[in-house]
Formats: C-alpha cells, sequence, structure tokens
C-alpha cells in the first residue's frame, strides 16, 4: 500500500465481515449459526452483539480487497 500500512485480510477478519454482511442482508440467525460453525444459537446470538447494527455496511465499503 501507498501509506505503509498493511491491509491483509486474516480469517479472522474475514468470518467477521462475513458474519456482518449476512446479518446485514437480513439473513436468519439459524443460517448464520450453521455458516459459523456455531453448536448453539445462544453463540451466534453472543457473537453477533458484538456488531454496531448501524455501521456494517460503512465499514465494509472501507476495505479493498
Amino acid at each position: 500500500m501507498p501509506d505503509g500500512t498493511d491491509r491483509r485480510i486474516g480469517f479472522y477478519l474475514s468470518r467477521h465481515s462475513l458474519a456482518g454482511y449476512l446479518l446485514e442482508s437480513g439473513t436468519d440467525v439459524r443460517t448464520i449459526q450453521k455458516v459459523l460453525g456455531h453448536k448453539t444459537i445462544r453463540d451466534t446470538e453472543v457473537y453477533l452483539q458484538s456488531f454496531d447494527h448501524g455501521r456494517p455496511g460503512e465499514v465494509m465499503r472501507g476495505i479493498r480487497l
């Protein structure tokens, strides 16, 4: 990158981004649970609580692949 920052996307960021995208696009929590491989729906609900529900689209637009 011209500014010297490393912008590689690792496994965790790509997994988290996918979950955010699915949530933002209206995918039901049970489907997200299956995609993430969580054993219980509660694990998925807790995981999804970490999202700032007002900004996921804005954050995703800032990532360049």
